[in-house]
């Protein structure tokens, strides 16, 4: 799927949508219940982007796909819903930052808060959308033009510039140059920051409700949630 900010609604459904059709086509004349899983794979990948923009929208697609879940749960009881992810991925961590390069000390510092999020809502382009159309070779006039229209109010330093220029990582653990770049670009500018662009070993929430929901509680390894998914489904 592509990214809520490239996404074309006249081409592609949301994730909302596509769950509702899969609710709709399960439950008909199926006596012995069934398993759906619906996956935004878009936080993954933006999380790899270190794509703080694509991450809170992907977010919002997703809770519209579990709103659909409880409203169908209200009507069928009996269904056990499940929301979590498979691991974490980026080290993302919203924290305080210098807001320039001038000085370190508490007077030159911000924290991150709303007015910070709230500068990601006017970004139009996903950080992979920038990827593809700079190419392996990027263009700095391309890239101004690019950066102009689609994230205003956010300016892109120097240091980082040169790096998208000459395809090289400011650390090895950023191996997505362009969009790990651009994530730097935004975290210098809100304070939220990304530790890597692979995945973490950070534990992953879990929100459970209906009928077996009991046996999610808790600190539990991961191979624990398919025993209990295997004794649910042998019982029913």
């Amino acid at each position: 799927m592509d990214f809520e900010l490239d996404r074309d609604p006249a081409k592609e459904p949301t994730t909302a949508d596509m769950t509702t059709a899969a609710l709709k086509a399960l439950s008909q004349r199926n006596s012995n219940g069934f398993v759906l899983l619906v996956e935004n794979e878009n936080v993954d990948e933006a999380g790899h982007n270190n794509d703080a923009a694509s991450v809170m929208r992907a977010l919002w697609a997703f809770d519209d796909a579990v709103r659909v879940a409880l409203e169908f749960q209200r009507s069928n009881p009996e269904t056990l819903i499940i929301v979590t992810g498979d691991h974490e991925t980026g080290g993302f961590s919203p924290t305080y930052a210098a807001r320039d390069f001038t000085s370190t000390s508490r007077k030159n510092r911000f924290y991150t808060g709303d007015e910070h999020l709230r500068m990601l809502e006017p970004i139009t382009m996903s950080l992979n959308k920038v990827r593809s159309t700079l190419g392996r070779k990027p263009s700095g006039d391309m890239l101004d033009q690019l950066l102009a229209k689609h994230f205003p109010g956010f300016t892109l330093d120097a240091d980082l510039r040169e790096l998208i220029l000459k395809q090289r990582t400011i650390e090895l653990s950023y191996t997505r140059i362009t969009q790990n770049m651009l994530g730097r670009m935004v975290s210098r500018q809100t304070g939220l920051y990304w530790a890597t662009s692979g995945h973490t070993t950070e534990p992953s929430v879990v929100g459970a409700i209906g009928p077996g929901a009991e046996l999610f509680r808790g600190y539990q390894d991961n191979t624990d949630f398919g025993k209990h998914l295997h004794r649910l489904i042998q019982g029913k």
